[in-house]
């Protein structure tokens, strides 16, 4: 047998080798938690703390080796709250930092768990558990990732970019979040038409986003100043404001929408008003220098860091 045929084989070997473990259990196929929580939760309520604790170290296991369909996070997360509880009831040595480890987990599985009735949860696990998931879910605050860097794309309402692709009008975007709740925010168009110089855009504004959390969808309002030079001549600018849907996950990746709610075309200085395509302005005043309309619809993709 040829030295490549053989390299092949035992590639073709090893690559099966780790390959067959995630198939052997397809995700339709992985054990549901639930019945098997509930079987936890009355052995610790009829006091069975010892067969409890044994019982929830088999599940925890059956987790760690990716056997229960995650589809139920929150169970899973439940399966390590619910032992935490039976480790402060025993309280063997060096119980703080197995609670502590355990609430982690919990808290790192599901992001949304909540203690149901927490007159009924030991003190000492009370603390530790808002302690670490204000911990946690510190990490990825406004504050602690301040910047979003990406890409978006602008799409008028009529014509759309089926009809012209060239009003894609994509972008270059960029964020700095000042607070929990206010962010500086900046865009420079990409001009796909040549030269370049024909159509160059911009916007910079402020964006205010009252709650926010990650991996979860996060409202907010922007005020932006917007402007276009056309053949290095041409200046026109407008003031807009719309309506900002977020999401971000863990690792930083993140997708947005702005939805432009109004925009006022400021036209001073210009005696030849430029038509502005995908809109019909309403004028003030008739022919005046301010006009209204609805305009845009803004996609970005960015990275959080």
């Amino acid at each position: 047998m040829k030295p490549q045929i053989v390299k092949v084989v035992v590639l073709s070997f090893f690559l099966c080798c780790l390959i067959f473990p995630l198939a052997a259990v397809p995700p339709n196929e992985r054990i549901d938690p639930r019945p098997l929580l509930e079987e936890a939760i009355s052995l610790y309520d009829g006091g069975k703390y010892e067969e409890c604790g044994t019982f929830l170290d088999e599940l925890i296991l059956k987790h760690e080796d990716k056997l229960f369909n995650n589809r139920y996070k929150s169970e899973i997360a439940q399966i390590y709250l619910l032992k935490s509880f039976v480790s402060y009831a025993f309280r063997e040595e060096g119980y703080q930092d197995e609670i502590r480890d355990l609430l982690l987990n919990a808290v790192t599985i599901d992001l949304d768990i909540r203690l149901e009735d927490p007159e009924k949860v030991p003190p000492f696990v009370l603390g530790v558990f808002h302690e670490v998931r204000e911990a946690y879910l510190s990490q990825f605050s406004r504050l602690a990732k301040r910047h979003n860097l990406g890409l978006f794309g602008s799409l008028l309402i009529d014509p759309t970019v089926l009809t012209n692709p060239f009003l894609l009008q994509p972008g270059i975007y960029y964020s700095f979040n000042i607070s929990e709740v206010t962010s500086l925010t900046a865009g420079l168009g990409i001009p796909i038409t040549w030269p370049p110089w024909n159509s160059i855009r911009g916007q910079i504004g402020l964006l205010w986003m009252p709650v926010y959390r990650v991996e979860n969808l996060a409202s907010g309002l922007t005020m932006e100043y917007l402007f276009t030079l056309n053949d290095l001549e041409r200046y026109t600018h407008s003031i807009s404001c719309g309506f900002l849907e977020r999401y971000i996950n863990r690792s930083g990746f993140g997708i947005g929408i702005n939805i432009e709610l109004i925009r006022v075309d400021l036209i001073f200085g210009i005696s030849d008003v430029p038509e502005i395509p995908g809109y019909q302005p309403i004028d003030i005043f008739g022919d005046s220098f301010i006009r209204i309309a609805f305009a845009n619809t803004r996609i970005s993709v960015f990275w959080n860091f």
